[in-house]
Order: C-alpha cells, then sequence, then structure tokens
C-alpha cells in the first residue's frame, strides 16, 4: 500500500502541474539573408533550421511569434555574378531568390516574412533609416583610402590584412581571417562615426547579449583599439547596383547598411503601431558577428531604437573537416538532400549534429546512420510494435490502469512514465537556449527507455489487461516525445500523433505536461488510421559523395 501511494502521488503531482512558464508577449527571431552570389548550400538551411525549430517551440508555448529570412541583392558581386551569366541583373536575382524559397519551403521553414533588399518596402526602409540618421548629423561626406575586399564586400583595417605569394610567387594582400583578397581603394564617400558608439557598444556587450560568450571578448578588444568611421556608400561607377544615396545618385548605400536594415523592413518600421521591433534572436553564422554586434547595433543606438536581445552566432559545416568550396568539389546540395532524407529527416540530422560553438562535419552516412536509429529503429518502431494489430487487435490507445501498473511494473521501472513528464521542462530550456542537440539527447533517452521496458515485459505473453498496460506506457511515450520533437520532425510528429488519434487540438504544451487517458481503464481512445510505417529505413551510404547528384 505504502508503494503505491507513494507512486501515484508522484504522477498525480505531474499530472496537476500547471508548470507556470514565465512567456514573453511576443517573439521575434531572424536569420541573415542570404547573398545571392551562389546558389544555396547547407550552411544557409541550417542556420533556416536552427531559427524555424526555436520559433516553432516559441508557437508550441503559444507565443505571438514572428520569424523573417530573405535574400540580399544589391552589391558588387550580385552585379559581377549576373554579367557573368549575360543576365540581367534583376532576373539574375528574382531567380536565384526564388531558389532559396522554395528550398525553405521544401524544408518546412514557416517564415512570416521573406524580406528582398530589391523590394519597394525595403528600399523605402533604408532611405528613411538613412534620412533619420542624416537628420541627426551621423552622416558627412568625406573620403576612404585603405584596404577593400570585394568577395566580403567589407571595408578592412591595416591591422586585418597580410601579404602571401601565390602560385606564381607574386605577392599580394588577403585578409587574415579568411585569406580573401583585398586591393587598395580611395574614393569619395559618405561616412559614419563609429567611434562615437565605442563606450555604448562595450557596455551593451557586457550584458551577454551574444550567445556563445566566446565571441565577446574578441569583439570588445576590436573596438577598443579604435574603431574607425564607417563608410556607408560606395560611388555608383564602382558600384552600380544598389539603393542610392537620397539626393546623392552618384552614390550608392553600403550593401551592409542595405542588408542589416532587413530587420526593420521585417519589423514594419518605421510604422511603429504595427512594428515588433525589436528582435528577440539574430541567428548569424561566425563569420558576420562583426557586421551584427558592432555596425548594427551602433546604427540602431544612432536612430534611437531598442537593440536586439540576443545574437545567436552559430559555427560552420565543413566536409572532412575541410571547408566547403566549388574548387574543392565538396559542396553539399540541400535540395537533392531533401530528396534522399525527407525534410524531416535532413532537419533531424542537421539539428542533432550541427554545433554552436565548434564547426560541423557534414557526412552522409552518419546522416543515414542518425535518421534510422533514431527515427526509424528509436521512434518509429516502438510505434508500429505498440500500434501493431496482432499485439493490439482493439486498435486502442489503452488509459491508465493504476492498479495493473502498481501490481505489474517494479518501482525502478514506474520511472520509465513518471520521467516522461519531466520533459517539458527540461527540453523548454534546451530549447530556449538552442542547444536542440539537448533536445535531441533527451528525448531518445526516455524512448529507449520505453523500448527496454517493452522488451522486458514482452506484452504479447501478458494477459489483456497487462498487455494494455505495457501499451500505454509505450504509447505514452510516442506522444509525449512527439510533442517534444515537433519544432525539429514536424511531418513526422504530425504522423505519429495522427495514428495515436491526438487531435490537434491536443498538441500543446498544456498536453506535453499532462498524462493522458488518466480517467480509468474503460476511457481507451481509439487509434488513428493506418498509413504505413513512421519512416521507410534508408539504405546504407556507400562512399562518402557530397557534390554529385544520386542518380535514378
Amino acid at each position: 500500500m505504502v508503494k503505491r501511494s507513494l507512486s501515484l502521488v508522484f504522477l498525480r503531482k505531474f499530472h496537476k502541474s500547471s508548470r507556470g512558464l514565465k512567456l514573453p508577449e511576443k517573439y521575434f527571431i531572424t536569420t541573415p539573408i542570404y547573398y545571392l552570389n551562389a546558389e544555396p548550400h547547407i550552411g544557409h538551411l541550417y542556420s533556416n533550421v536552427l531559427a524555424d525549430t526555436v520559433s516553432r517551440w516559441y508557437k508550441f508555448l503559444q507565443v505571438p511569434t514572428y520569424f523573417s529570412t530573405g535574400t540580399d541583392e544589391h552589391g558588387i558581386k550580385v552585379f559581377h555574378a549576373a554579367s557573368k551569366l549575360n543576365k540581367p541583373v534583376q532576373i539574375f536575382c528574382d531567380d536565384l531568390s526564388h531558389k532559396f524559397q522554395n528550398l525553405f519551403d521544401k524544408a518546412l521553414i514557416d517564415y512570416t516574412t521573406f524580406v528582398r533588399t530589391t523590394s519597394p518596402q525595403h528600399c523605402r526602409t533604408v532611405e528613411h533609416v538613412w534620412n533619420k540618421l542624416e537628420s541627426r548629423g551621423l552622416i558627412m561626406e568625406g573620403s576612404y583610402e585603405g584596404w577593400y575586399c570585394v568577395s566580403d564586400e567589407a571595408f578592412v583595417s591595416q591591422d586585418q590584412v597580410m601579404q602571401v605569394q601565390d602560385e606564381h610567387d607574386s605577392n599580394r594582400m588577403v585578409m587574415i581571417e579568411n585569406g580573401n583578397a583585398v586591393e587598395w581603394v580611395k574614393e569619395k564617400n559618405f561616412m559614419f562615426p563609429l567611434s562615437k558608439f565605442t563606450d555604448r557598444l562595450i557596455q551593451w556587450l557586457d550584458t551577454k547579449v551574444i550567445q556563445p560568450d566566446l565571441y565577446t571578448l574578441p569583439l570588445k578588444q576590436w573596438i577598443k583599439s579604435g574603431l574607425p568611421d564607417l563608410s556607408l556608400s560606395r560611388q555608383s561607377d564602382k558600384c552600380q547596383w544598389g539603393i542610392p544615396v537620397p539626393g546623392h545618385p552618384s552614390h550608392t548605400i553600403y550593401v551592409w547598411l542595405d542588408a542589416v536594415v532587413n530587420y526593420l523592413t521585417a519589423a514594419n518600421y518605421p510604422l511603429e503601431d504595427d512594428s515588433i521591433w525589436p528582435a528577440d534572436c539574430h541567428v548569424v553564422g561566425k563569420d558576420i558577428i562583426k557586421f551584427h554586434a558592432v555596425y548594427w547595433p551602433a546604427f540602431l543606438m544612432a536612430l534611437d531604437l531598442p537593440l536586439p536581445k540576443k545574437i545567436l552566432c552559430h559555427s560552420h559545416w565543413q566536409v572532412n573537416k575541410e571547408k566547403m568550396s566549388k574548387s574543392r568539389g565538396n559542396v553539399v546540395d540541400p535540395v537533392d538532400r531533401l530528396g534522399r532524407y525527407s525534410a524531416d529527416g535532413l532537419r533531424y540530422y542537421l539539428m542533432k549534429d550541427g554545433s554552436i560553438q565548434y564547426d560541423s562535419n557534414y557526412s552522409d552516412s552518419r546522416a543515414v546512420e542518425c535518421i534510422n536509429s533514431d527515427l526509424v529503429n528509436t521512434l518509429g518502431n516502438l510505434l508500429s510494435r505498440s500500434t501493431g494489430q496482432n499485439i493490439n487487435p482493439k486498435q486502442i490507445f489503452p488509459s491508465f490502469d493504476k492498479d495493473v501498473f502498481e501490481s505489474l511494473v517494479t518501482e525502478a521501472d514506474r520511472k520509465v512514465l513518471f520521467q516522461l513528464y519531466q520533459i517539458a521542462d527540461q527540453v523548454n530550456i534546451h530549447y530556449q537556449n538552442f542547444a536542440i542537440n539537448r533536445v535531441i539527447e533527451t528525448v531518445m533517452s526516455r524512448l529507449y527507455d520505453a523500448n527496454a521496458l517493452f522488451q522486458h515485459y514482452k506484452p504479447w505473453s501478458l494477459n489483456e489487461r497487462e498487455c494494455q498496460c505495457i501499451l500505454h506506457i509505450s504509447l505514452e511515450a510516442v506522444r509525449v516525445a512527439c510533442l517534444a520533437l515537433q519544432p525539429i520532425i514536424p511531418n513526422l510528429s504530425d504522423k505519429a500523433l495522427k495514428r495515436l488519434g491526438i487531435e490537434d487540438n491536443e498538441r500543446s504544451w498544456s498536453d506535453i505536461i499532462h498524462p493522458i487517458n488518466m480517467q480509468g481503464f474503460h476511457g481507451s481512445r481509439s487509434l488513428g488510421r493506418h498509413t504505413g510505417p513512421l519512416l521507410e529505413r534508408l539504405k546504407t551510404c556507400g562512399a562518402e559523395n557530397v557534390n554529385k547528384r544520386r542518380g535514378p
């Protein structure tokens, strides 16, 4: 009697818990807008899946959520890329931007806004920002003389470059950070007094706004070394493709000012009554952290606008621990991988193996291993075994039978069910910290336990009530796991929950923290229609082949 009382009190504790959450009034998350000088690659998709996953979690918490992404379509590189193909530059941009949108749609990226920097709305926002900065005396005519990196479209200080010899023993100057070539330029531009914001930038960085924090110290050191005035324009004869400086058509607005303002465009600025600014999180790659953690907040300070609440800076994807590049022939085509692994499968792999802090290594064989092991074997197999006609002839999701549970299941094994209702709090912390691999680790651990319990008690050898007790635990594990994994694998979660007979209005935060079917043995519900295995097993890859499409 004592054991029964203790365990039921423990279970009811989770049943009655409201798990009150301190939730924001809204959540606005962004990705970078992607530069249209090349086709989309797996790194672009990773940024969007990461942001989409967290955005979906906040929707799960029933927070009004906004998610923006888009394409960066101005600048010298875009103009040159179009010229090489003998295409009008706007048509080039239209075609390539559509490829990004098509990729994201296929990958189930549920964005609210797709910003294109060639759109009239964005151009109006940029012009408004320019005029406001100018009216505050923060844009002045000047001249720039120094290094310029065409591939990064960035002005570079002397301490950021070095001299190297190429294969012909000729000397050339490159950026220390990435080896990209730089050239010496001298031109009249409009300038922004970046140094005026030194102290405020340091104070802002001290609030731990950047995650992970390892990027904060190098940025602070760079700021303290002395910020130069920042060029906000290029002469139009050097950069023909961009937004003209208001009142000065011989100048084009610098592409990076144009680009970061996209976040205000997505927030419907300057229509302040409808604006959702500030951003709760900017998701960016580590190669553009300086633009987002120094230039962008300085512009916002100059505009007297609130600063973003977080900048999530993630690392890159490599192949065989080498940077992806066309010359190496190791660029991973995300559209091809979506065809091979499905949207849910590829999303799952990227979220399981992707790292915020360290560069990740893409591997097709590893992708197949993750999908087969976790989604096919662990999740899919438990669902299939527990809903099969032989073991579950009535095709029901049995309700909780406390008497059989207490008499059949050992005290140690009861934890399998009890621990399911701890998942919600655990994964909520991980989602909000962008530790999506920890979400997966937590959920899979509970599914491993449920599979082991199923195998240990062999429900096919038990009487009907005992069998249904074990089936309840197994199906409850699938239900809770799929609710927790919805942001990562939305289609597969939906398919599994439909098979369990879980309605759309039973898939929110309150449902993940409360046990289902607790009203007694006769409260079982019917399963949904069987539509085949959750996911077909993928064939094991042979040798890694990242740059060629699979044949028919």
